[in-house]
């Protein structure tokens, strides 16, 4: 996985120019686990937190069918299914799943096509040989509005 910040405005471009990739042929034929009209595949764009720290895994969960807003009853069980799979496959003992939904300005996602991130953070070893995960930010809200 390369090392690579979400690219932002430049990336919403792209997207209007060549449509929505998670609908392209080419990103569905790299889900690694599947259910319920929803698929997984490793992020080609993971996100770096505030600190510039890059998780483990940051796995995006999508339907199938384009949707750009709410996630429905049966969107979450099948998240929740995805969860299970991907706990099981990549031996998973510790994560976060970020949902962003509604405006874009307010959510701040940037794709226009509903999906879930799973973000498996870093780990530090301790002097008493305990691991503990880095704290890994994922930021909900416009990046480029101004800051009080």
């Amino acid at each position: 996985m390369s090392t690579i910040i979400a690219p932002g405005r430049e990336y919403e471009q792209k997207m209007r120019e060549e449509g929505c990739r998670f609908c392209q042929e080419r990103w569905r034929e790299k889900a690694i686990a599947a259910s319920g009209g929803w698929i997984a595949v490793h992020n080609e764009y993971p996100r770096l937190d505030a600190l510039f720290i890059q998780p483990v895994y940051q796995i995006v969960l999508c339907p199938i069918d384009h949707i750009v807003d709410e996630i429905d009853e049966n969107g979450f069980i099948a998240i929740g299914r995805l969860r299970s799979q991907l706990r099981e496959q990549l031996d998973l003992t510790g994560y976060g799943i970020c949902i962003r939904e509604g405006d874009r300005l307010l959510s701040g996602k940037t794709v226009p096509h509903i999906h879930a991130h799973l973000v498996v953070p870093q780990t530090v070893t301790l002097a008493d040989g305990s691991r503990r995960a880095s704290t890994f930010n994922f930021p909900v809200g416009d990046r480029d509005a101004p800051v009080k």
